[in-house]
C-alpha cells in the first residue's frame, strides 16, 4: 500500500512506498493497478468527468467513479485534483506500453513519419491490417496519429533516461 507521501517537481510526482521508505516512479504506482483502474486514473488526470470516463471506457457511470476512486486510493492521492500533475507524466507512456508488439512496431514507424503503404511495405503487411493497427493505436492512446507519435517520442526518451 501507498502512503499520501507526494513530492511535486516539475509536473512530476513521485510516490513513496510505505514499505522501506523508497521512492518509486509513477508509473510503476501505475503498474500496481488494474487495467480499467490506470485507464480510469489517467482519464481522470486528464481532466475528464466521470460521465466522460464512462463514455471512453463503455461502462456506467457509477464503474467509472468506483474505479477512479480505487485507483487515486491505491495511488495515495486523496483528491482527484492532484491527478493532474500525473497525466503527461503517466498516461502516455502507460499507453504506449499496453500495446502488442506489432501495433507498437507500426507506431515507430509513424513516429518516423512513414506512410501506411511503406508501414505496409517494410512490416509485410497488407493495408488493411496496417488500417486496423492505427485505430488501436489512436483508442489506446487517445489521440491522433501525430500525438500518438509524439507520445511514442517521450516515450522512447523516458525509456533512454531510464525513467
Amino acid at each position: 500500500m501507498l502512503s499520501q507521501t507526494h513530492s511535486y517537481t516539475t509536473g512530476s510526482v513521485s510516490v513513496h512506498g510505505a514499505k522501506g521508505g523508497g521512492s518509486c516512479h509513477l508509473r510503476d504506482a501505475l503498474g500496481g493497478l488494474t487495467m480499467r483502474q490506470r485507464e480510469a486514473v489517467e482519464l481522470a488526470a486528464a481532466g475528464k468527468t466521470n460521465k466522460e470516463i464512462a463514455r471512453a471506457l463503455q461502462i456506467s457511470e457509477g464503474t467509472a467513479k468506483a474505479h477512479v476512486l480505487d485507483g487515486m486510493t491505491r495511488l495515495g492521492v486523496p483528491r482527484r485534483a492532484m491527478l493532474a500533475p500525473l497525466a503527461a507524466d503517466a498516461a502516455d507512456h502507460s499507453a504506449i506500453d499496453r500495446l502488442s508488439i506489432r501495433d507498437a512496431a507500426v507506431l515507430a514507424l509513424v513516429a518516423d513519419g512513414a506512410m501506411d503503404k511503406e508501414i505496409a511495405d517494410r512490416l509485410s503487411m497488407n493495408m488493411p491490417v496496417v488500417k486496423l493497427a492505427l485505430r488501436r493505436i489512436r483508442r489506446v492512446t487517445g489521440g491522433t496519429r501525430t500525438t500518438a507519435a509524439a507520445a511514442f517520442r517521450a516515450h522512447q526518451r523516458a525509456v533512454m533516461e531510464g525513467r
